[in-house]
């Protein structure tokens, strides 16, 4: 039994956004792109002569003579959009398949391609015909669930971490985004590691989330009403994402563990599937596990140049650099 109840935190309804099959989710967003880009992002399309039923946006990166695409800061997946309309599901494969391979034809020659593909686009095979590589990564994920189901999954030790944590800590919103990332940037020098990279995008994201009711800062303060440990969550309307956390060096461990409790409760009651963002460490799956997360995979696609593949190579057999994780993003 729960000692304390969780916060009833208010939550706007535009938590919620609309969503269709050409923004699947909340990274398509044009207004994400834009922030967590700086602009400079680019996107391909496939018409049926009427009306747009595939659109695919990346992110491009230059450097003299090279163009590269990976993951815009914080966008947690992409990959293609498509409208696969109606029929069997054998006829909406082969629409999705063509669709897939016009967009990826329409793409311009980079010298290095990366996208880890969104849960809704499971057609690998239309990359592997265009000579992408292809690799899986692991995420975890908890289904919406009425609190006391959700609370009932959890570990006893994950529990007792929260029971403990709610004695002595209060979870409420934190709305200023140069609070949060200040709060953020101290925790990471107190540990003396680096400023926070791509400082700007980030700013930009979270503001731009925030002020579409697409974002949420969630906070831990002690009963002096110091703040211990806070998280950034992006939502669109099916899923929420754990993009973001920190916590004082002195911090318990039950400050990041109640937040994410939290987090968990509340799309519970927006009907929203919480997605942990992803496998970091060895660490994280027996944190993510003890929630009651259930393992899923996803798509990583990659496709290197000729001139990459022979820099790459010339420079391996100089013994200069380690051999590189493939779908490392």
């Amino acid at each position: 039994m729960i000692k304390k109840q969780t916060p009833q935190l208010n939550v706007a309804k535009e938590w919620k956004p609309a969503v269709d099959a050409l923004t699947p989710t909340l990274f398509h967003e044009s207004w994400w792109l834009q922030a967590a880009t700086s602009g400079s992002y680019e996107q391909v399309e496939v018409s049926d002569g009427c009306h747009v039923v595939g659109r695919f946006p990346y992110a491009v990166w230059q450097v003299p003579g090279r163009r590269f695409s990976g993951l815009p800061t914080l966008t947690h997946v992409l990959g293609p959009a498509i409208c696969e309309g109606e029929g069997s599901a054998n006829t909406r494969f082969l629409r999705r398949y063509t669709i897939t391979r016009e967009l990826i034809a329409k793409l311009p020659k980079l010298y290095r391609f990366r996208q880890r593909l969104h849960a809704g686009f499971q057609d690998a095979l239309s990359f592997q015909a265009e000579g992408f590589q292809t690799g899986v990564q692991f995420n975890f994920e908890i289904a919406p669930q009425p609190q006391a189901e959700a609370w009932n999954k959890l570990r006893n030790k994950t529990r007792n971490v929260i029971r403990r944590a709610q004695e002595d800590l209060n979870v409420s919103e934190l709305t200023d985004v140069d609070e949060f990332l200040k709060f953020y940037e101290s925790n990471l020098a107190e540990r003396g590691r680096h400023k926070l990279e791509a400082k700007h995008e980030v700013t930009a994201v979270c503001a731009a989330a925030l002020q579409r009711g697409a974002g949420k800062i969630l906070c831990t303060r002690d009963l002096q009403q110091r703040l211990t440990a806070a998280t950034f969550l992006a939502s669109d309307a099916k899923t929420a994402y754990y993009l973001m956390s920190t916590r004082k060096p002195d911090a318990g461990n039950g400050d990041i563990s109640l937040l994410i409790w939290t987090a968990i409760c509340l799309c519970g009651e927006k009907n929203l599937k919480f997605d942990f963002d992803g496998i970091a460490q060895e660490g994280a799956v027996l944190l993510y596990a003890g929630f009651g997360g259930q393992p899923t995979p996803r798509y990583i696609v990659a496709k290197d140049s000729k001139n990459f593949k022979l820099v790459a190579a010339i420079k391996g057999s100089l013994g200069r650099f380690p051999e590189e994780n493939t779908f490392d993003l």
